[in-house]
């Protein structure tokens, strides 16, 4: 017998490319024709039975597809809407089937029964249709009542399938003697493989969702749940499913990080990691995987890094880095993507060369700095930042050093300045001057903040909470020199 897999996996390439009704109906034919009996479905809630439905023809592929649609149809007309319009959501984060279409349309037509009173049911079989159907699909939706759809989705209907019935699909056609030849054997299930350089595609520019897609079609074509997640999360779709899925993967998905990072603090965004929540990080163990293609898709890091590295090309945030780490970036000429830091410089004797450090960072925008001295701190309100922003800091007991250029420096729309024992002033310039965000005010020494007070601040906001005694005495202040105080 021959191998259904990889004969269907051509079929839907060639009709995703056209989608052609003859290579439909090809896809259907074969489909029907495939040695392939399922296990019953589960005797188990509603719910359970679509995940492992999900679940089974996920792994299977294209080949069982068909037997799997066929075992649905009764089952569906004992589920409840809320049981199966998820169904649908995730079918449409598919990549595109003919099959599904048509089963989505006999339930719109009523062919198959469902409950069409539930309006997301009907939203999610129309999407189905939308994603994987051929001109086909719209004339048989063509006859349609009217009253399936109505009020926004009636709309929405009548324009899919005016798009739908106008499409002029362009391709070469299958020649009769390749269409009998496929009609006209059995064929068995076979086994799908990924070309494995698909990876390595998406990680060369991880920016292109289109990559991601043809990735995410393999993968669900051989069976793999990965394929699944990422078309859900390029779809922005099936919330619940995307969880469930990361429950049962999030290890293996996030590669060679998995150990070293706090799991519940990293994040997928596009079916790959592009936020990671660092343990306290040694060198030698950074060093196992400061190179690994998977930093590609990361764009945020929480923790400190040792140093940076060419394959982190869509780094934005690096989390907190150190003098060692920047000098490394400097000789490196690395151009990363960097707009938002945390710089540790605490440590540094004397006068550090902050433009020298800082200013290879061209679209920085956001910067916090843990710096000491004086020398140090002008340098930072004086260097020709190109594209910085904001500006946080943490000067250690030059408060009102720092308090003093922050207030000069009108260039910046926000300079924080967070204090030793806690407790921060933040200045938010505006038209007409700037606006004073008080944070943990009994811990802003008193001296500080009259002197911020004093510059004539246009607003005063009080963040976090207050006990009643410190709420009053910070209004009490601000009212004496004319001022009312916000939470």
């Amino acid at each position: 017998m021959a191998d259904a897999t990889a004969e269907l996996t051509r079929l839907l390439v060639r009709w995703r490319a056209a989608r052609l009704e003859r290579t439909s109906a090809l896809i259907h034919r074969v489909g029907e024709l495939v040695d392939f009996t399922p296990p019953p479905l589960p005797k188990k809630s509603k719910r359970a039975a679509v995940a492992e439905w999900l679940d089974a023809t996920q792994r299977e592929g294209p080949a069982t597809l068909s037997a799997r649609l066929t075992q649905l149809v009764p089952w569906l007309a004992e589920a409840s809407a809320a049981s199966t319009w998820p169904l649908f959501e995730a079918l449409v984060a598919r990549p595109a089937d003919p099959r599904l279409a048509t089963l989505a349309a006999r339930a719109l037509t009523r062919d198959v029964q469902v409950d069409l009173k539930s309006a997301r049911l009907a939203r999610r079989l129309l999407n189905c249709v939308e994603r994987h159907g051929d001109v086909g699909h719209w004339r048989a939706l063509e006859l349609m009542s009217r009253r399936v759809l109505s009020g926004d989705g009636r709309g929405r209907f009548e324009r899919l399938l005016k798009a739908g019935l106008d499409a002029r699909p362009e391709g070469p056609e299958l020649s009769d003697g390749e269409c009998a030849a496929l009609v006209t054997q059995k064929w068995e299930v076979g086994v799908a493989e990924v070309a494995p350089d698909l990876f390595a595609h998406v990680y060369e520019a991880p920016a292109d969702r289109a990559r991601r897609q043809v990735l995410a079609d393999a993968l669900q074509e051989a069976g793999e749940p990965r394929g699944e997640f990422i078309a859900l999360q390029l779809a922005q779709e099936g919330e619940a499913r995307q969880q469930a899925l990361l429950k049962a993967h999030r290890k293996a998905w996030l590669g060679p990080f998995a150990s070293s990072v706090e799991a519940a603090g990293c994040h997928f965004e596009g079916g790959f990691v592009s936020e990671l929540a660092f343990k306290p990080l040694r060198a030698t163990k950074f060093n196992t995987f400061a190179r690994a293609p998977e930093w590609a898709t990361v764009r945020r890091v929480r923790g400190r890094l040792p140093w940076l590295t060419a394959q982190m090309k869509s780094l934005e945030d690096a989390g907190n880095l150190d003098g060692d780490a920047l000098r490394a970036y400097h000789r490196a000429a690395l151009r990363l993507p960097l707009t938002t830091l945390l710089v540790d410089l605490s440590a540094e004797a004397g006068r550090v060369d902050l433009p020298g450090l800082l200013l290879t960072l061209p679209g920085l925008r956001h910067l916090d700095l843990m710096v000491r001295g004086r020398a140090n701190l002008e340098a930072t309100f004086a260097a020709p930042w190109p594209a910085l922003t904001s500006l946080g800091l943490w000067p250690g007991d030059d408060g009102f050093p720092a308090l003093e250029l922050a207030l000069g420096a009108s260039r910046f729309d926000a300079v924080a300045l967070h204090l030793p024992f806690g407790g921060a002033l933040t200045l938010r310039r505006e038209v007409k001057g700037f606006e004073l965000v008080v944070e943990d005010a009994p811990r802003v020494p008193p001296e500080l903040l009259s002197r911020a007070l004093e510059a004539g601040p246009v607003r005063v906001v009080a963040a976090g909470r207050l006990r009643p005694e410190h709420e009053a005495s910070l209004r009490a202040l601000t009212s004496s020199r004319g001022l009312a105080l916000e939470r």
